[in-house]
């Protein structure tokens, strides 16, 4: 549908004024001109090399920093929520906006913006250019996929680039685009996630505000969320790029237009054109795939990168327990992998890509990656998938190839996002995320004399991963220790990469993948040594509930668990019959907010924040979007991920299951320090089933994700903590209900938990 897309609104500095400004007019163009498209190879090629130097100015908004104002205006309001900044507007036809605290010249910046709530029909982005008389540029996106550039000056509109439709925009609810704007003296280069979709230039303005922007049009309200701010300053040159991002050019140029006109005009873009590949400097690091896709077994890669100078920074240290890490590596050797292959067969069950740059097959007992093409980044992944595992791998360079990669992926979830452990022909080595499509480098590359360099040298690699850090090896020797910055999870896969050679051949051979959650060699986790309190326990209607009188128990550490887990066992060894990463919102769960707390999904995971003590929060699944009714579950088993993200001591998560009415369900909770308790809700009253009582398979350790499940079959309970079983009671006083995951709060009424990976087995069908 086309609509009328001007602003017809005006805000100066914090301070919200209702304007009642005339739709734009037709009016005398100013100097706007439109680069030309041959610029645009060099203006993506600038960028490129602008992003490889670290940002001068960088805010992750996991708390205030002071960088940015927070103005409160009754109908407008900037806050900080979630590790964003929220930008919220409750007034039609109202832009609010949050300043940077620094002044800009000449510069390139770039955001993360995510539609919390309200209308699509909006507008984000960047105001910049802010002078003293309250003038300035604005960048605006719309969540229903419309951009525009437009200068406010002296009060009054005019389009630079009026509104225009573009295929580059994530649009809809929860969406999120990556902006940036590049403004270098009269001209500025527009980029929508990755795609340049214009340049225009303009000299009005000299001034130096920047300030992040949301606005709303006729349909209040609007929340937007900000992430991950990112600005160079470009006073001075910057240097040749260490990782050059991917950047995609659509092969269109958008004219300004000199007059206003009633309704955008709507141009579908052709399909992009790839950035000019850089010659590598020194040695190159493969580049992430051109076109982004959502198959699980992705097309290889055709960008490269440049290698980084950098010696290494990470430290190999001993393990929390002592013990040192080659030690624990020669335990696992000494165990039976979960999985190995040696392609002595001649065959494989790795799953990989066919296409025209690379091949794979066994030749001589040896799976052979051979390319002909340059700058390609392969892989294949291992059919297994542990969360905690060692995987080692001999890799051979058959080929007389100077600049190649090869390596371990680990931490894959698709082929935009991933980690790599590489290794090249110089003897050195590197760790890297791909982040939505973007690099970010990890490790920076370092010598080591543990390598072997040259044609037909093997080097054995391998990685450990565990929750609190990961070891890099080679040939026997710990090469590092990195910390994880985010949970183990999705699988392992074999690499490598060309850049400017087309005729690598890469050898493997001798794979084995450990699983260590079915080891007996201790890693190195930690074990809770606090004392038991006795915990409110929080209901989900309206009053708190009476505290719980029981003991804690050793009375677990008697039991016979070994029937129930073979139950268990033969249950999950069949595909489950409910299963969400919570990547997105599918509608299976209830999001509704309410004054106790809120529910959404962020960073592929489902989040539940608590607003006020001593209350139980839930969200029922509900399956179907469609749905008027939760689902009933009578017997079934389920198991999920969950971990705290606000840390009070005072929290725990989990989940109620059958769960008849407010009045009449059973709630399993797991506290930030370790404890677990089971209570039923019988006619409105609590009583415990298994009273809080200490785990030493639950980590308490911080950001440490716990895997919780339940076995609800006929009058058996069993509950399981990263997969062993810690209690079982019989008790049939609530045969059915729906299910809910559920964050509980004590004497704080603060509580974020994450919940992923749910998978549910129904045992009644």
């Amino acid at each position: 549908m086309l609509r009328l897309r001007y602003l017809s609104w005006l805000v100066i500095c914090t301070i919200l004024l209702s304007v009642a400004a005339p739709v734009l007019p037709a009016h005398a163009a100013p100097s706007f001109a439109t680069l030309a498209p041959i610029r645009q190879d060099e203006v993506a090629d600038y960028i490129a090399d602008i992003r490889s130097e670290d940002a001068d100015i960088e805010d992750d908004f996991s708390r205030n920093s002071g960088l940015w104002d927070t103005p409160f205006e009754g109908t407008t309001s900037v806050y900080y929520r979630s590790s964003e900044l929220r930008i919220a507007v409750e007034e039609e036809n109202t832009l609010a906006w949050s300043m940077l605290d620094a002044e800009v010249h000449d510069f390139y910046v770039e955001v993360d913006s995510i539609h919390r709530e309200g209308t699509l029909d909006n507008q984000f982005g960047f105001l910049f250019r802010f002078d003293e008389a309250n003038n300035y540029y604005l960048f605006a996106v719309s969540s229903d996929g419309y951009y525009s550039l437009q200068l406010n000056n002296n009060g009054e509109w005019a389009p630079i680039i009026d509104w225009e439709e573009s295929d580059a925009i994530e649009i809809g609810e929860g969406a999120v685009n990556t902006l940036g704007l590049l403004a270098e003296g009269d001209s500025f280069t527009l980029l929508i996630n990755d795609f340049i979709i214009d340049e225009a230039s303009d000299d009005t303005l000299s001034g130096t505000g920047l300030a992040l922007n949301a606005g709303v049009f006729a349909e209040p309200p609007i929340e937007l969320g900000f992430d991950n701010f990112r600005l160079w300053n470009l006073d001075e040159p910057v240097e040749e790029p260490v990782r050059q991002a991917p950047v995609r050019i659509p092969s269109r140029t958008v004219t300004a237009t000199p007059e206003a006109e009633s309704t955008p005009t709507a141009l579908a873009p052709d399909e992009p054109t790839p950035v000019p590949t850089e010659e590598p400097t020194e040695e190159p690091t493969a580049e992430p795939t051109e076109e982004p896709t959502v198959e699980a077994t992705p097309e290889p890669t055709e960008e490269p990168t440049v290698e980084p100078t950098a010696e290494p920074t990470a430290e190999v240290t001993e393990a929390i327990t002592g013990t040192a890490p080659s030690d624990i590596i020669t335990a696992i050797q000494a165990e039976t992998p979960l999985y190995s292959a040696d392609f002595s067969d001649e065959t494989t069950d790795l799953i990989f890509f066919e296409s025209d740059t690379v091949t794979y097959e066994v030749v001589d007992g040896q799976l052979e990656f051979a390319f002909n093409t340059a700058n390609v980044l392969t892989w294949a992944e291992l059919p297994e998938a542990p969360t905690h595992y060692y995987v080692e791998v001999d890799a051979t360079l058959a080929s007389a190839t100077e600049a190649a990669e090869y390596g371990i992926i680990f931490n894959y979830e698709d082929n935009q996002n991933f980690y790599l452990f590489a290794i090249n022909n110089l003897n050195r080595f590197s760790v890297w995320q791909l982040a939505n499509n973007s690099w970010e480098e990890v490790q920076p590359w370092g010598d080591t004399t543990a390598l072997q360099s040259g044609q037909d040298n093997t080097n054995r690699i391998g990685l450990l991963m565990r929750d609190e850090s990961y070891l890099l090896v080679a040939n026997g020797e710990v090469l590092a220790e990195i910390e994880n910055d985010a949970p183990p999870s999705g699988s392992v896969a074999l690499a490598a990469g060309t850049f400017d050679e087309v005729d690598l051949v890469m050898h493997f051979d001798n794979v084995s993948l450990w699983d260590l959650d079915e080891s007996s060699i201790e890693l190195g986790t930690p074990v809770a040594t606090e004392e038991a309190t006795e915990e409110a326990t929080a209901e989900p209607t309206e009053e708190p509930t009476a505290e719980p009188t029981a003991e804690p128990t050793d009375e677990a550490a008697n039991q016979d668990f070994s029937e129930v887990t073979q139950r268990i066992e033969e249950i999950v060894a069949g595909d489950p019959d409910i299963s969400d990463d919570f990547r997105r919102d599918n509608g299976a769960w209830d999001t509704v907010p309410h004054e106790h707390g809120s529910y959404f999904y962020e960073g592929r995971a489902f989040n539940i924040e608590a607003y006020t003590e001593e209350r139980i929060i839930w969200s029922v699944y509900y399956g179907d979007p469609d749905a008027e009714l939760a689902v009933d579950f009578t017997d079934f088993y389920v198991e999920f991920d969950t971990s705290f993200v606000t840390l009070t001591g005072e929290n725990a998560a989990g989940i109620v299951f059958r769960l008849y009415d407010t009045d009449n369900f059973y709630k399993f909770v797991v506290d930030e320090i370790g404890y677990f308790q089971l209570q039923k809700r019988v006619e409105g009253e609590y009583s415990d089933l298994v009273a809080w009582t200490l785990s030493d398979v639950a980590d308490d350790s911080e950001g440490a994700v716990n895997r919780i499940g339940v076995l609800a079959e006929g009058s058996t309970i069993a509950l399981s903590i990263n997969g062993t079983v810690v209690a079982q009671v019989d008790d049939a006083d609530v045969e059915f209900g729906t299910l809910a995951l559920a964050v509980e709060t004590y004497s704080t009424p603060e509580a974020h938990s994450i919940f992923d990976n749910f998978n549910l087995w129904r045992l009644n069908e």
